[in-house]
């Protein structure tokens, strides 16, 4: 039985390809439609995999049971290399993952399946990176003062070292930024 050991949540401990013939090899994606998953590879006594893998990744909203909000299929010329147990993929660089699945779901939960085998347990509850792409729901990706409420910044909503009147009371155009109304 193959057994997945996550490691996502330890910012480097893979290392990226450097070679330019792996970074080729890597599927090509917009990083902000994608999210960064690395993991371990290994058998039900600990020895490590290495090889090409076929891999099924999904998104659900709960930690088990349900049915998959999203799907991508790493097979074929696209199946995961695995090296020394280690694997590093893009998950949405083959199928996108829309953002509206991102920013409609408080908890996302990423199920694995290798090869012919059933779905790994337990699934893996995603961080909070992935919900960044919300940033990317503002119109043209700009807060500007026309896209605040009047009201919504106040005194209370800022820090007591951030004050809303300019230390000499008076407001010009060099006090405003450019494009600023």
């Amino acid at each position: 039985m193959i057994g997945l050991l996550v490691i996502a949540q330890f910012a480097g401990a893979l290392p990226l390809p450097t070679s330019q013939s792996a970074i080729r090899n890597l599927p090509s994606a917009i990083s902000t439609s994608t999210i960064a998953h690395q993991g371990r590879l290994a058998d039900a006594s600990g020895a490590p995999f290495t090889g090409t893998y076929n891999m099924i990744f999904r998104l659900y909203d709960a930690a088990s049971g349900g049915a998959p909000l999203w799907e991508e299929n790493w097979n074929g010329s696209n199946g995961v290399r695995v090296s020394a147990g280690l694997f590093n993929v893009m998950l949405g660089s083959l199928n996108a993952i829309p953002a509206a699945l991102i920013t409609g779901h408080a908890s996302l939960f990423l199920g694995i399946t290798v090869g012919a085998d059933d779905e790994m347990t337990p699934r893996v509850q995603l961080g909070s990176v992935p919900f960044a792409v919300q940033a990317l729901t503002v119109p043209d990706v700009r807060v500007t003062t026309a896209k605040i409420a009047d009201g919504a910044v106040t005194q209370g909503k800022l820090g007591a070292d951030v004050s809303l009147v300019p230390p000499d009371g008076s407001i010009s155009t060099a006090k405003l930024a450019d494009g600023a109304q």
